[in-house]
């Protein structure tokens, strides 16, 4: 899968090239397709607004503004990683390791987003998003200064905050803190899109790269020729199924967090139009940017 005699050096430029351009105009229109208050579909309450309000009568809309703000980040950092991705894998020497290490952090990015706005009920939700932000407060406690209120500008103790979180969730009658682990979101993302690719055993190599594990090493390990040491190099099937995936990924959370936030009526045209340009240009990829001769239903061009 390294060395396909079937490849082409100027398909593999040309693949590169489509799917980084792919990458990046899918992320550029997510992030411009992001409602705002000027945006907000007033004629039917989108799930957010329920939310706060059921919330707000338990004391705890803030609560759901603070998904609300964490599940656009966190959709935000899942485009700067894909776009960072798509400069990557135009680079003459690919950095195989790195490469799939940005790819990784996109997945956990966009699957914390997705994870932050399902349809859930209010208990559910508030549940939720206090366990994440409890969880998310890993400064050391003896560190008055770790933390930055955003919204205020005031410092804040991450004790003080813990204890406040935990607080919170006796008031309202809820269970105790419960950290939310990331595997689970991206299993949730992966199964919201596609199945072009066997998804789960793609991340299992890319948790492998980030961790340094021999096993995902050994998927890049390019033999040496002579007395040169070997090296890694990230091969075009990857780079493809990695690319494909990262942009199934960021439409379906942005179309997610949009409707939630937004409402049924919101729309988004930019993400629209982005994705039928990509359908267009990833169409006629070769064959040999797959790691396997794909029926003409499953290739890359099906994203409607």
């Amino acid at each position: 899968m390294l060395e396909d005699p079937r490849l082409d050096v100027n398909d593999e430029l040309r693949t590169a090239k489509i799917l980084s351009s792919s990458l990046i105009d899918v992320s550029n229109a997510a992030v411009a397709s992001l409602p705002s208050e000027k945006t907000l579909d007033s004629s039917e309450p989108s799930a957010a607004t329920r939310l706060y309000v059921a919330a707000e009568q338990r004391g705890g809309g803030q609560h759901v503004l603070e998904a609300a703000r964490l599940a656009e980040r966190s959709l935000l950092s899942a485009c700067d990683h894909a776009r960072a991705f798509g400069q990557l894998i135009r680079t003459e020497k690919r950095p195989a390791t790195a490469l799939i290490t940005v790819a990784r952090g996109g997945l956990e990015a966009a699957g914390r987003s997705l994870w932050l706005t399902d349809a859930l009920d209010v208990e559910t939700h508030l549940h939720r998003i206090i366990s994440m932000l409890n969880a998310d407060l890993r400064y050391d406690v003896g560190v008055p200064d770790a933390l930055e209120s955003r919204t205020t500008g005031e410092l804040v103790d991450a004790a003080e905050r813990r204890d406040f979180y935990s607080a919170e969730l006796t008031r309202m009658g809820l269970p105790r803190s419960k950290k939310p682990e990331l595997s689970a979101m991206v299993q949730n993302l992966v199964a919201e899109t596609s199945q072009l690719f066997d998804k789960k055993r793609l991340y299992s190599v890319y948790s492998g790269i980030a961790h340094g594990q021999l096993g995902g090493l050994n998927a890049f390990l390019v033999p040496a020729e002579g007395p040169s040491a070997p090296r890694l190099k990230a091969p075009l099937p990857v780079v493809t199924a990695a690319s494909l995936q990262l942009i199934t990924a960021i439409r379906v959370t942005a179309d997610q967090y949009i409707t939630w936030l937004g409402g049924p009526g919101a729309t988004r045209p930019r993400l629209i139009d982005a994705m039928k340009r990509v359908a267009a240009n990833t169409a006629d990829l070769p064959m040999v940017a797959f790691a396997n001769d794909p029926p003409e239903t499953r290739r890359a061009g099906e994203f409607t």
